[in-house]
């Protein structure tokens, strides 16, 4: 059994139970009627009754319901999930799971570093021990967080059901890292649901004060950041918390990328190994948007002198040539070496600027931005702070220099790190973020200008 409503230190009323016309009395208790009532409520629709388990679908309730995807529940799992289902839970804005405000819990699903199979997790938390023997409640077997059974075996052990419970009797807070719960599992069907016989950890948190909801988000995230740094210091085991799926915005930007070239090539691009393995890597780094929008910045970086020389090149040229100019004169010869000065001491980002305007065509720009799949991202109500608008509009003047500038500042914000009153204004882009989960258009932005330089280094 898992941990009582009573607690939780909240009293829940008592529903009423629910007569459903295609469950036979005596065959169904109250609790499953109950749980099926408050699915329904969800969105769920009931299928079937077996002995091991209840059939739910998603399908629309004008749909017939054998059409969608159905998801077995395991009868065994439905006590807790009738407890979860009292809760009156809100999605977590961030990350995906769940938030109960009301009795202070929250759960989300964590992602590790070894992903080799969910057992190497489930390995590494059961090999794990409290400091000091829990003085909670929530440690005994009777009361502890809703969690799905999880067996496993290797050549050499056996794991059954792994958790890491730890209390702190000051604040008196629970944290811990075990299985998914039932609620957790049906929320996120997508991932396996019920059917999947994997380990996939969920972190829960819970805390004894009932604050508003964002007090209790604030909370809850200073102590899991506080516990993701520890158990990675002190025990080599990187977790993150899943962040929110923005599957479809991910997917639409994909589409955006993918080309309706059916024909392979022999390859005829001349490029150094090094652009295409930061290219290609940028490429792989999926939802990571800051990392790929780093190695993206690097394949440009790779083209900048070569772009600065060309240009302080050309305006050498243009001083020779101009038919003002007198070797003689000392006013045309300061005149020439002003030039040469302004290529050498020009700053980091006057040099990114001179790389676009040298090797990018502005109207791909101008096409590029003209998408409808960005909406609002690259105006003043776009989600990334401390960077102009690209606007289209007039005669779309000094668009290459501001997309230049967007994009540095951009780099700037996700590689300066500085605690320091100077930069509050353009604070870090931290790597797990909103504005990180909406950097995606930028991505392509950037993705685009990687492309343009390196075609127009094979006309060079």
């Amino acid at each position: 059994m898992s941990m009582s409503t009573d607690e939780l230190d909240e009293e829940w009323p008592d529903p009423q139970p629910v007569n459903h016309p295609a469950l036979s009395a005596g065959i169904i208790s109250e609790v499953e009627q109950r749980v099926i009532s408050r699915l329904s409520d969800r969105g769920y629709r009931f299928v079937q009754l077996s002995q091991n388990s209840i059939a739910m679908t998603l399908a629309a309730p004008d749909k017939d319901p054998t059409t969608g995807n159905i998801e077995e529940i395991p009868r065994n799992c439905i006590p807790d999930l009738d407890l979860q289902l009292s809760w009156n839970i809100i999605p977590h804005p961030r990350y995906e799971g769940f938030v109960a405000p009301e009795i202070g819990y929250i759960e989300f699903e964590l992602t590790s570093a070894q992903r080799s199979s969910s057992y190497m997790l489930a390995r590494q938390i059961a090999r794990l021990q409290p400091e000091e023997s829990a003085n909670c409640h929530h440690s005994s077997d009777d009361m502890q967080f809703p969690s799905l059974e999880f067996s496993g075996n290797s050549s050499t052990d056996a794991i059954i059901n792994p958790r890491l419970h730890l209390h702190d009797s000051r604040l008196m807070c629970c944290i811990e890292v075990s299985n998914t719960s039932p609620l957790a599992a049906l929320e996120n069907t997508w991932r396996g649901g019920f059917g999947y016989r994997g380990f996939t950890g969920t972190i829960k948190l819970k805390l004894r004060e009932r604050p508003d909801k964002d007090a209790l988000l604030a909370e809850s995230e200073r102590l899991l950041q506080s516990f993701l740094y520890e158990i990675n210091v002190r025990h080599n085991i990187t977790l993150n918390p899943r962040r929110r799926d923005s599957s479809v915005r991910y997917l639409a930007l994909n589409r955006y990328r993918s080309s309706n070239i059916a024909t392979a090539r022999f390859p005829r691009t001349t490029i150094a190994p090094e652009v295409s393995a930061l290219f290609n890597f940028a490429s792989s780094a999926g939802r990571n948007y800051p990392l790929a929008f780093l190695s993206y910045y690097q394949t440009l970086e790779y083209f900048i002198p070569a772009a600065v020389r060309r240009n302080a090149l050309s305006d050498i040229r243009k001083v020779l040539t101009d038919l003002r100019f007198e070797r003689s004169s000392d006013e045309s010869l300061l005149r020439l070496v002003s030039v040469a000065e302004g290529a050498t001491n020009a700053s980091e980002a006057q040099q990114f600027k001179t790389l676009l305007k040298e090797c990018v065509r502005q109207e791909e720009i101008e096409e590029f931005l003209r998408n409808d799949l960005w909406g609002d991202h690259f105006t003043k109500r776009g989600p990334i702070v401390g960077v102009d608008p690209l606007n289209l509009s007039g005669t779309n003047t000094g668009l290459m220099e501001r997309a230049a500038d967007r994009i540095y500042r951009i780099r700037n914000r996700i590689v300066h790190a500085k605690d320091d009153p100077r930069y509050r204004d353009s604070p870090v882009l931290l790597p797990q973020s909103e504005e990180a989960d909406a950097l995606g258009p930028d991505v392509q932005l950037i993705r685009l200008l990687a492309i343009e330089v390196i075609l127009d280094s094979q006309t060079r």
